[in-house]
């Protein structure tokens, strides 16, 4: 392998790198994409500890990735109204960003086969898109400052942080992500998927959560309130809970909380999910 191309390995592997983004351990993901919002179960590196980690949207880095906390705030319109702003005010560095990143890419291929003078025209046209980019950068800061005031979301992170992410061209890929991963962390997830994905996504968010609140398993929700956001979005609350269709004859018995059904009856058959904390299963 010779040195432009351990360079460009390099160079790959450190915007793998800049794509991962941490979260709280008790953090839940939505990242947007080429086609809309996706909700994303962040990995957890250390039990019980934290940090949990969610890849941002590798190609072409366009996307957003926002996170919300279990027991937050249910405000959905505020949710809708927060997620707009942020989504407006990165709008332009994403961008940039991507623009950047095609730049990347297609002076990776003049750097490692062209010839002194595409190398300096890399470099050159390279070094442009860094500033457009940068420019970009401290553009979406103050929009988001702006907004903050109207919609209250978390400041942007400081200014050493976006500085040490604006001196590196890989870095400010990146940027976004940055501002916005925990610019909505005071609301519940499900607010936030309330408003960005369509009803069917949602529900089974919503089944969980409302069927934990049920049967008490590490529920930080009440009853009512996940009851209140189903039938805003045109959900009866009774079709959350009802049974799911029996995957054969021999199944008997189903937790409410995972779903997962179990076979056989009789003395030795299982009476309660461990998965879920020992739920007492039901029978179909």
């Amino acid at each position: 392998m010779s040195d432009v191309e351990l360079f460009l390995v390099l160079i790959a592997a450190l915007f793998i790198y800049e794509s991962v983004v941490t979260l709280p351990k008790d953090a839940l993901a939505l990242r947007r994409g080429a086609f809309g919002w996706r909700y994303v179960e962040p990995l957890v590196l250390r039990a019980g500890a934290g940090p949990a980690v969610v890849l941002a949207m590798l190609v072409p880095p366009l996307g957003l990735v926002v996170s919300g906390r279990r027991g937050g705030r249910l405000a959905r319109a505020e949710a809708a109204v927060r997620v707009q702003a942020l989504v407006r005010a990165t709008r332009s560095l994403r961008v940039a960003a991507s623009v950047l990143w095609l730049g990347l890419v297609a002076g990776a291929g003049w750097l490692a086969f062209g010839s002194a003078e595409h190398e300096t025209l890399a470099l050159v046209s390279l070094g442009a898109l860094w500033v457009l980019a940068v420019l970009a950068g401290l553009e979406a800061r103050r929009r988001l400052v702006a907004a903050g005031s109207l919609v209250r979301t978390v400041a942007p992170p400081s200014w050493r942080d976006t500085i040490v992410a604006l001196l590196s061209p890989i870095s400010i890929l990146r940027l976004h992500d940055l501002y916005t991963k925990r610019a909505l962390e005071d609301l519940d997830v499900l607010a936030i998927a309330a408003a960005v994905l369509p009803v069917e996504r949602v529900r089974p968010l919503l089944r969980e959560a409302l069927a934990r609140a049920v049967h008490g398993v590490e529920t930080v929700r009440e009853r009512a309130e996940l009851e209140a956001l189903a039938v805003e979005l045109g959900i009866a609350p009774g079709e959350l809970l009802a049974a799911p269709e029996r995957e054969g004859a021999h199944a008997h018995a189903y937790c409410p909380v995972c779903l997962a059904q179990y076979m056989g009856e009789g003395e030795g058959a299982q009476s309660v999910c461990e998965s879920c904390g020992g739920v007492a299963l039901l029978r179909f």
